[in-house]
């Protein structure tokens, strides 16, 4: 027979399962590389490519010279550079 802790025990796991169920399904999806309509983007020559990220507003490319760190920001349709922040290191 289920006692009344090992009743409490299983509803409790039951509504976390739940929860995350819900939690999961109601998250958006990761953009894609296909929402990015641009086919080249410019980039430093000799610059080294550390990092690259996207979404819909823009796609970011973390870049490594002899001069400095910086984060590239280009437009996803275009490829033009919209931004550019530099990386400064203590």
């Amino acid at each position: 027979m289920i006692t009344l802790l090992t009743a409490t025990l299983i509803i409790g796991m039951g509504a976390i399962f739940a929860l995350l169920a819900w939690r999961i399904a109601a998250e958006p999806p990761a953009p894609t590389l296909a929402a990015i309509g641009a086919e080249s983007v410019a980039i430093p020559a000799g610059a080294e490519i550390i990092a690259t990220g996207a979404t819909a507003e823009g796609l970011t490319i973390a870049i490594r010279d002899r001069e400095e760190e910086a984060l590239l920001i280009f437009d996803p349709e275009t490829g033009a550079l919209i931004g550019r922040v530099a990386i400064n290191r203590r």
